[in-house]
């Protein structure tokens, strides 16, 4: 079982990351990302994992954009 249950304050330096941010330009919103590869050798596996990791960021984010929906509709 894994000691982290959570990346929320982990110091990710050594890890295999990515940022993404959703910038707003002229009132158009565009998707940005940036990919952070250590300097170290990097597992298949490790970019499977964050292909998960996205995965579960994407259902969390449309929960809540099913809750603020449904907030707005009361």
């Amino acid at each position: 079982m894994s000691k982290f249950s959570s990346g929320e304050h982990i110091d990710a330096d050594d890890g295999l990351g990515l940022i993404i941010k959703v910038l707003n330009d002229n009132e158009e919103y565009i998707p940005t990302f940036f990919l952070s590869i250590p300097e170290r050798d990097i597992d298949l596996e490790e970019f499977d994992v964050l292909i998960q990791g996205l995965a579960q960021a994407k259902y969390k984010i449309e929960q809540l954009i099913e809750l603020f929906e449904n907030g707005e509709d009361n």
